[in-house]
């Protein structure tokens, strides 16, 4: 139905993110660049984090499955902080302050960068991966490709991320 919608109107919004949709059903395996300005005005490039495992999360603040999904993201970072897990958010609220609001309460809780783009659900973010519902993740490798891709947090994103971190130790365990 995505490649249809794409098809039928590839210049218009919905279009857009109907091709958006089908490059995200198939991302596993695909490289995901991931770069943006943070709430906090900062440059992010995920490409600086090479050899460690990047957990993508978008959500808004008016989401409640998204914020009991980045309670188990911070839970799994305080497990891998050591082995270099880093997670970014990105942020689909339509206004910069509800998000900093949010996180003004809730910061130090999430206390990872969170990239930010005007538009809410329509910005480039959500249309260049087709992201009609949140929350959405993502498990970037350590060589940028996607090694999980998903909706809610899952038993599969944790053994992924499990998975990568043991793969990245172990050249480490055998010098």
């Amino acid at each position: 139905w995505y490649r249809k919608a794409a098809a039928l109107a590839p210049d218009s919004p919905q279009g857009k993110k109907a091709a958006g949709a089908v490059i995200r059903l198939n991302l596993q395996g695909q490289t995901l660049a991931l770069q943006g300005k943070t709430l906090d005005g900062k440059n992010f490039d995920g490409s600086q984090l090479k050899r460690k495992p990047i957990v993508v999360h978008y959500w808004a603040s008016w989401c409640a499955p998204c914020k009991n999904d980045m309670l188990k993201l911070r839970q799994l970072q305080a497990k891998y902080v050591r082995d270099g897990l880093t997670i970014v958010g990105i942020n689909m609220d339509s206004s910069a302050v509800d998000a900093k609001n949010f996180l003004k309460t809730e910061g130090k809780n999430f206390p990872w960068p969170h990239i930010f783009e005007e538009g809410g659900m329509d910005n480039s973010f959500a249309t260049q991966l087709g992201v009609f519902s949140l929350p959405v993740t993502f498990v970037i490798d350590g060589n940028g490709v996607v090694a999980h891709s998903g909706t809610h947090y899952s038993q599969q994103l944790e053994s992924t991320v499990e998975s990568l971190i043991g793969a990245a130790n172990t050249p480490a365990k055998k010098k």
